[in-house]
């Protein structure tokens, strides 16, 4: 049965590799390099095949530009281990099996106290980005809520306000900068990190 699986998966070469390693089983001890040598294909050609089933995966994170007018509610970073002390808007990764507008609505509540409706939620570009490691994420720009905005996360945010688009501090993370003046150039998709010194 194990060969039949094995050359269902495989095919026919790694079904013989096998079967005649399973011959050598109760060979005489002078074939025992033969039997070392069949062992060694049918481990390298089943790795192989692990190869093709475990695909690249990378993070998937969702940004939420709060505006109220020519101005966005940025958030400082603090005590988080990643760009502390620099501007981003509310943002965080999906939790799995959660819609991207699903999750900018739970950020936005986690992160500034409000409620936001699904049809308030609009898309307005998507990055691609490698730094220490390769992800994906989406801008979102959140026009219409309920409820005050307040920082609800003081452990992980030591400002929260807002700042006009035309003059946004200088420290704001440098992907989120970009993504921000995205659409008023008109760009929905960018790519940023593949090249040397971007980040």
């Amino acid at each position: 049965m194990a060969g039949t699986i094995g050359a269902a998966i495989v095919g026919p070469t790694v079904f013989h590799a096998r079967r005649r390693h399973i011959a050598c089983v109760n060979a005489p001890r002078g074939t025992r390099r033969v039997r070392t040598k069949l062992r060694a294909t049918w481990d390298k050609l089943f790795s192989r095949r692990l190869n093709l089933v475990h695909r690249f995966a990378m993070p998937v994170a969702v940004h939420v530009v709060v505006a109220r007018g020519d101005e966005v509610l940025l958030l400082r970073r603090f005590e988080t281990g990643y760009e502390d002390g620099n501007y981003s808007v509310p943002a965080g990764h999906l939790d799995g099996d959660e819609e991207v507008v699903t999750a900018a609505i739970r950020e936005a509540r986690e992160e500034c106290g409000v409620m936001v409706e699904p049809a308030d939620v609009r898309v307005i570009g998507v990055m691609h980005r490698k730094s220490s490691d390769e992800r994906i994420d989406f801008f979102v720009r959140v026009e219409r809520w309920r409820g005050e905005v307040s920082n609800c996360e003081p452990h992980k945010c030591d400002e929260l306000a807002w700042y006009s688009l035309h003059r946004l501090p200088a420290n704001v993370i440098p992907y989120v900068r970009r993504a921000l003046e995205h659409p008023q150039a008109g760009i929905w998709f960018d790519s940023m990190g593949f090249e040397p010194g971007q980040c």
